[in-house]
């Protein structure tokens, strides 16, 4: 087995030289390496990626230069089509063989990469990260900000620099970039969290609902020392605990012995809360967001749990998901951050309508059809509405309001001269599971000539569809 030695080696994390990276870049190369063969002196390059952006990064163009001792240079381009780089993921390609040994310095950048919104192409080179400003934060807001970090699984230490938001990018305050993402690919943290933590009242109203918390949570435990003491002492008292008499010294070194059980009952139910606490925040760190939610409400940690249900769905942005869709209720009541907005666009509803000829529509078995240009002139037949929902929520059903309206002719024998007839107003039950819907007028055909139908959302009275349909000629 051959031996490799790595003979060039830069990261974005420590910088002189470092791959840098170009503003709104999908990708983020962390590594270029030289790495030479011991035994045949063959040199290779690896390169390591991440996706630094929320949607898959189908392939990408790269270019890396390497310069030799000699000052002789060589260039590379890989192109990688199929990679498929899932957001979040680190890539890392094929080696690449030189064909020099004595590497001086390597460089690579992204040139253009591919993605269901469409394409990326660079338009320069890249540079170093940009780090954000200093906090600047005053003394007791900064405080706040490192026990929420400290209570995250964060080391504060490591966020001390402000937010960049920039159009369709930013940059973390970890220091990693990120792309049209809601939270770091990094360290998981949430971008409307971290502009939370820059806003001093939003620190001093945290500062002081914990205050209150702890406040309660000591009142209720001396609360109960105080009822175990008072029980105890009672039971004494009254001789409950000894059919003779109990002497006064016995029934004071009760008390306090029942004293001091309490204290050490509040020590261990405080350690076993702090318990909780870190492993809740473990679970949040690792990015289990969902169990994180469930610990920090048994807990009483409202914030944190709100906080968790918002990056489960923003990782789960999927309508068919039960705990997507029960987190995302609970947070819309609470009007938490966007999530109303994001529930209107994961629940987004539209329908398909069709206006057509009924007997047609049973002739085909009653499945879908396209608008008809006319109907049959028979006695039976008629108009018929279809109707299906695409998207929304699952298992719902949602109302619409029906207008029909027929042509009736005045003489009964020509189209001359005909007027509209409001024949019935109804509602229509659309199920969001692509069910057809079916409505018609309630009357007969013989002396219609036409039907109008309109349909509108009861809710605001929105028309979602209206159309006119005549009778064929005899």
């Amino acid at each position: 087995m051959a031996n490799y030695k790595v003979v060039f080696r830069s990261d974005n994390q420590s910088t002189p030289g470092a791959p840098g990276w170009e503003p709104g870049c999908p990708l983020l190369i962390n590594t270029v390496q030289v790495s030479r063969n011991t035994e045949t002196g063959q040199c290779y390059l690896q390169l390591n990626l991440s996706n630094i952006s929320g949607e898959i990064v189908g392939g990408c163009q790269l270019e890396a230069t390497v310069t030799y001792a000699d000052g002789s240079t060589e260039s590379v381009e890989p192109r990688l089509l199929d990679a498929d780089i899932r957001p979040g993921d680190i890539y890392r390609p094929n080696p690449v063989l030189l064909r020099g040994s004595e590497i001086a310095e390597a460089t690579a950048r992204v040139r253009a990469t591919s993605q269901a919104s469409g394409p990326w192409r660079s338009t320069g080179t890249g540079n170093a990260i940009p780090a954000g400003a200093p906090l600047g934060l005053e003394e007791a807001a900064a405080a706040e900000r490192a026990l929420i970090l400290t209570a995250m699984g964060k080391r504060p230490e490591a966020y001390s620099r402000r937010l960049i938001e920039e159009e369709g990018w930013w940059i973390c305050p970890c220091g990693a970039p990120n792309v049209g993402r809601a939270a770091c690919h990094r360290c998981a943290m949430a971008r409307n969290t971290l502009r939370q933590l820059e806003d001093e009242d939003y620190l001093h109203a945290k500062t002081e609902k914990r205050h209150a918390a702890e406040k309660a949570r000591r009142r209720k435990r001396r609360s109960i020392i105080v009822i175990l003491i008072a029980i105890i002492v009672a039971v004494l008292s009254m001789g409950l605990l000894n059919e003779f008499a109990i002497q006064p010294e016995l029934q004071r070194r009760a008390a306090e012995q029942a004293a001091l059980e309490a204290a050490e009952q509040e020590a261990q139910a405080e350690a076993e809360e702090q318990a909780a606490i870190e492993s809740a925040n473990g679970l949040f760190s690792s990015g289990n967001y969902e169990q994180a939610a469930a610990s920090y409400e048994e807990l009483g940690m409202t914030d944190q749990a709100l906080e968790s249900m918002y990056l489960y769905v923003q990782e789960n942005l999927d309508r068919e998901n039960e705990t997507t869709r029960f987190f995302l209720e609970e947070l819309v009541k609470l009007n938490y951050k966007d999530s109303s907005s994001i529930e209107s666009t994961l629940y987004a509803v539209s329908f398909d309508f069709s206006l057509c000829d009924m007997l047609d529509y049973f002739d085909a078995g009653q499945t879908w059809m396209p608008n008809s240009e006319s109907v049959r002139n028979e006695r039976r037949g008629g108009a018929a509405l279809l109707v299906r929902a695409q998207g929304g929520k699952p298992g719902a059903t949602y109302r619409l309001s029906i207008d029909w309206e027929a042509v009736v002719s005045k003489s009964q024998t020509t189209y001359e001269g005909y007027v509209f007839k409001r024949d019935s107003h109804d509602s229509l039950e659309v199920p969001a599971d692509g069910t057809i819907a079916y409505s018609s007028p309630d009357e007969g055909s013989y002396y219609r000539d036409a039907w109008r139908v309109t349909v509108t959302n009861p809710e605001n009275a929105e028309v979602l569809f209206s159309r006119e349909i005549q009778k064929r000629s005899a």
